[in-house]
């Protein structure tokens, strides 16, 4: 009779020690976390690109008798990159398993983007005048070039969860 009183009381001290730290499952850390975790990322942006890009050889003038022009290249380039509002969470708990609560992540992104972008490149506008009527002239122009790039990444959101 003494065995079952001792091993009915070591049982019920057992349970009373242990059963809190696995309340929450077979994690003994996990009642640390048993809450809930919340996290929110509110974003509002508002860009304005205003670009211009101009590369000129041309509106060049020959007066007179003789003349010649040579212009070189004319290379206009615009790039514009916007990365607007970009949220990486990341939560992790200790436990692997058996984790009890609550987790929420709210992203809320507003954006509002303006892109004015003018790229140009001229070699043209080019004269000869000649005086009297005679006279002689050349022109020889490059190459005009222009490109314009717009990168707009808005509103992107990372999410990582590991229990």
């Amino acid at each position: 009779m003494k065995k079952i009183l001792i091993g009915l009381a070591t049982l019920t001290l057992l349970v009373t020690t242990v059963s809190p730290a696995l309340a929450n499952g077979p994690c003994p850390f996990c009642w640390r976390f048993s809450r809930k975790i919340e996290v929110r990322n509110q974003n509002w942006a508002n860009v304005k690109n205003n670009v211009t890009t101009i590369a000129n050889t041309g509106d060049n003038e020959i007066e007179g008798r003789r003349g010649s022009i040579r212009t070189g290249d004319a290379y206009a380039d615009a790039l514009v990159q916007n990365t607007v509002n970009t949220n990486e969470t990341k939560i992790r708990t200790p436990c692997r398993r058996g984790c009890v609560g609550k987790i929420e992540v709210r992203n809320e992104n507003g954006a509002r983007v303006r892109n004015n972008v003018t790229t140009i490149a001229n070699t043209g506008d080019n004269e000869i005048e000649r005086n009297n009527g005679c006279g002689e002239g050349c022109i020889v122009t490059g190459r005009a070039k222009s490109l314009s790039t717009v990168i707009n990444v808005i509103n992107s959101n990372i999410t990582r969860i590991r229990r």
